[in-house]
């Protein structure tokens, strides 16, 4: 999607199994024409969430859904509003979703239009592999493949303080 501001893009770990990707995107932020157009919209936050384990020593992870949220452009999103809508998302539509054993099997993503949710379809209902390459307490390099046909992503991780 266009207008990713990557100084509000976020990657959040949780202790119990559940990690987000989070990122705030508002189309016209880049140029200065257009964002006094779209300076009235709403920006648009858009978080996927996974369920992680070792399991054999390997790394499963599982996606557990895709949430979004219209919010005010001008308000920047931080780090500990990312985290407070996280873990907000788990504990009241995830967990409970999760004990009735409803994890969706499709999408369901309101204001897109039907091309863009089969786009996320694939990837969402994919089982992903995952390979540390380097982990320490200050960096991580991690290797992801959805599919052995699928060309690897590489995240390298590096903490806040």
């Amino acid at each position: 999607m266009p207008g990713r501001i990557r100084e509000q893009s976020y990657q959040i770990f949780h202790d119990d199994g559940y990690y987000a990707n989070i990122a705030r995107y508002a189309p016209g932020h880049e140029s200065s024409f257009w964002k006094k157009v779209s300076s009235r919209l709403p920006a648009y936050d858009f978080m996927v969430m996974q369920k992680y384990e070792v399991r054999n020593n390997q790394w499963w992870i599982q996606n557990v859904g895709i949430f979004q949220a219209f919010r005010n452009r001008e308000i920047p999103l931080s780090v500990d509003e990312a985290e407070n809508w996280f873990t907000d998302v788990v504990n009241t539509k995830v967990k409970p979703a999760l004990q009735k054993g409803n994890l969706p099997e499709t999408l369901k993503l309101e204001n897109l239009d039907r091309n863009t949710v089969k786009k996320y379809e694939k990837t969402y209902l994919a089982n992903f592999s995952l390979e540390h390459l380097y982990v320490d307490c200050d960096l991580r390099l991690v290797k992801t493949q959805r599919e052995a046909s699928q060309r690897p992503s590489y995240t390298i991780a590096v903490p806040i303080r």
